[in-house]
């Protein structure tokens, strides 16, 4: 905005310094043990003041986990996805993305294609939650329960990670989580490097033990 209107002679041109934000994220990688086990113990019943009865949304509740893990979407993105933008024969879903108000095409596995085959109802949004509350309503108490630390966003951090672990450019890798700059991803990648092949402090104290004796 301050670009545009010193543009226009508005104001006098302002450089203004970026806050400083960290180049990595402190949030840790989603477990596969823990997304298993998150998804194994889904119940198919729930119980309100009635008693127990049948969860009928336990099938959106698998499909959200495993499609989260799988696409490293945002939940807001996710949410957002409805039936005209899912395309089972292509397996391809199209996502629209708010930062820069462009579509997304994301290719899907033939497991998320079964999964979506098999819900009941193929109109209008693919999840019943509108809003990330809906999602948290179910998955907190689930964790709690469980007594593991997982969320929706993890899975994000987990997928970036898995692509540099996999040697996949960024470039590239930055397409299936739909980052905009590559360079964000960065952010999202845990990498622990392995040692330099050959690169020791033996090397330096190679002899020192003797001299030291001598001394």
């Amino acid at each position: 905005m301050l670009h545009y209107a010193a543009a226009q002679k508005w104001c006098e041109y302002q450089r203004i310094e970026k806050f400083w934000v960290s180049r990595k994220s402190s949030r840790d990688p989603a477990r596969d043990d823990d997304l298993a086990l998150l998804i194994a113990n889904l119940e198919t019943q729930r119980t309100n003041k009635r008693g127990r009865k049948k969860d009928v949304q336990v099938a959106y509740k698998r499909l959200f986990l495993a499609m989260v893990y799988e696409t490293g979407l945002r939940i807001g993105h996710l949410l957002s996805v409805d039936w005209p933008n899912i395309d089972l024969e292509a397996r391809r879903v199209r996502v629209r993305i708010g930062k820069s108000d462009e579509m997304a095409s994301i290719e899907i596995s033939p497991v998320i294609v079964v999964m979506l085959a098999n819900l009941p109802v193929k109109i209008g949004r693919l999840f019943p939650w509108s809003i990330n509350r809906g999602v948290y309503g179910w998955l907190k108490p689930l964790t709690d329960k469980l007594g593991i630390y997982c969320t929706p966003h993890m899975s994000r951090h987990k997928l970036a990670t898995d692509a540099d672990a996999a040697n996949i450019p960024d470039k590239r890798a930055a397409l299936f989580g739909v980052w905009q700059d590559p360079r964000s991803l960065h952010r999202y990648q845990h990498v622990r490097p392995d040692a330099i092949p050959g690169r020791s402090p033996g090397t330096l104290l190679k002899g020192t033990s003797n001299n030291s004796a001598a001394d």
